[in-house]
């Protein structure tokens, strides 16, 4: 016996033309130029070829298609899909965000650098210092805050000096213990280096983070003021383009003199600052709740 003879007749399917709903009889799979495939009344009046239709055919192919649709669903129901990963995807990681003092606002450090970084301020504030010096610079505030913020980037907020090497200075920020409070330190080539504690106050974060990048800013395009003989690096100079900066993009109202400033006493606008930047925060200051992308609240 032949394979033929084993398989027998192949199975047959009504075929329905759609215009005079005659019904035929032919293999499920007839070919192209099959005669059964058409309706040849109907062909012959319209002057087209009018191709039949097989119901059962359409039906079956109709459950297939459901049938994978629901496997599809159960599949993702027990295996949800992964996240979808962007270049900015680093950014969201847990060890960014911090729970700052007693308002409990949770903020993301990063997203506040890199608005720091690309303020379009920068310009204004070293002109300022260089007026205030009388001399000039090639360097481009706006420039070197927003490079620092892209090598920032490229290393994914790498902590380790070995992988930043790679991109150049970058801002690199370490996760202190409770209590710890904010330190960092930064220069030109260097970058910047912060270490947060897990619950340190929203003020002295963001205080801290413009005094560092300020730094940065300042070493590159200007030398470190000398006053009686002595190197200050927190200089009248530094501080007219931190406090600008502070005004541009929180409303600080004040100039370095007026938050304290004296020739050996470089930190006192920047303590100053911190101190406004609490008191403003447990106001309920709606521009800088909006800079950390919080919603005003009361105390929790």
């Amino acid at each position: 016996m032949n394979k033929k003879a084993r398989a027998g007749k192949p199975s047959r399917k009504r075929w329905v033309c759609p215009l005079c709903s005659n019904g035929h009889l032919a293999p499920s799979k007839p070919r192209k130029n099959s005669a059964l495939r058409y309706c040849l009344p109907c062909t012959s009046k319209t002057g087209k070829l009018v191709e039949r239709e097989c119901p059962a055919l359409d039906n079956q192919r109709k459950k297939k298609a459901e049938a994978k649709k629901e496997s599809v669903k159960r599949k993702r129901e027990r295996r949800p899909p992964k996240p979808r990963r962007t270049k900015r995807s680093w950014m969201e990681e847990p060890k960014w965000s911090s729970t700052c003092g007693r308002s409990k606002h949770t903020i993301n450090i990063m997203e506040m650098t890199e608005k720091i970084c690309k303020s379009k301020a920068w310009d204004e504030g070293l002109n300022k210092a260089c007026e205030y010096r009388r001399t000039h610079t090639s360097k481009r505030g706006t420039l070197v805050a927003t490079r620092l913020w892209d090598n920032t980037m490229k290393a994914r907020g790498a902590v380790s000096r070995k992988e930043t090497r790679l991109h150049g200075p970058s801002l690199r920020i370490r996760r202190g213990s409770a209590g710890g409070g904010v330190s960092g330190r930064a220069g030109e080539y260097y970058g910047v280096t912060m270490t947060v504690a897990v619950d340190a106050r929203a003020s002295n974060t963001l205080s801290t983070l413009l005094h560092e990048i300020a730094h940065v800013v300042h070493d590159t395009a200007l030398d470190t003021e000398v006053v009686n003989g002595v190197y200050r690096p927190h200089g009248m100079d530094f501080n007219i383009i931190m406090l600008h900066l502070a005004k541009e993009l929180w409303g600080y109202p004040r100039n370095p003199v007026g938050a304290g400033y004296m020739v050996g006493n470089g930190y006192a606008p920047t303590r100053h600052l911190e101190k406004w930047l609490l008191q403003q925060i447990e106001d309920g200051n709606q521009r800088i709740l909006n800079f950390m992308n919080i919603q005003k609240r009361g105390e929790e």
